[in-house]
């Protein structure tokens, strides 16, 4: 048997199928990572810790007066509103007599130019309303183009929606 042929025959296609392996064409598709899950987990965070705090002022209703819990909610409210200044917030609580209403938005204050480079400048603005709930007992939030409706059920109510705009694309988280 001529073993010198199957090693030539055996090499032959090694280099073969290194030649094919070299120059094949990879196709791959970079996409960003998904800023939607961050959205989503900055919703339950906020719920998450606004729910402690109307707890507290339940459990500790002789030390706290609505006022308080009021004043906690806000400020909580203002920091995530400060750690996440392209995010828009809008926050629904109260109960059956009476639910508030905050809404922090971002609006585009202008641009500044300076040789060839620019910037956009956005300022942020704080709105709350109380009032009494309509006869239904819903609230109605209107967020981009979409309407959400939050039922105001017995005891205390606790609802947040968020809007983030990412390269002309508008992710809406509301729970």
């Amino acid at each position: 048997m001529d073993k010198k042929g199957q090693f030539f025959l055996i090499a032959a296609i090694v280099i073969s199928l290194i030649v094919i392996t070299l120059g094949t064409v990879y196709i791959t598709k970079v996409s960003p990572k998904a800023p939607e899950t961050r959205i989503y987990d900055l919703s339950e965070e906020i719920k998450m810790e606004s729910n402690q705090v109307i707890d507290n002022g339940v459990f500790y209703s002789s030390s706290l007066s609505p006022q308080e819990t009021e004043n906690r909610i806000n400020q909580l409210i203002a920091n995530y509103s400060q750690t996440n200044p392209d995010t828009d917030l809008v926050i629904v609580y109260g109960n059956k007599n009476r639910y508030c209403i905050v809404n922090y938005t971002t609006e585009e204050s202008g641009k500044i130019s300076m040789g060839g480079s620019s910037s956009t400048q956005q300022t942020g603005r704080q709105r709350a309303a109380c009032s009494a709930p309509s006869s239904s007992g819903n609230v109605s939030v209107v967020i981009g183009n979409a309407t959400y409706v939050f039922d105001l059920k017995e005891g205390q109510n606790f609802y947040v929606a968020l809007k983030k705009t990412i390269k002309r694309e508008q992710i809406v988280a509301a729970k």
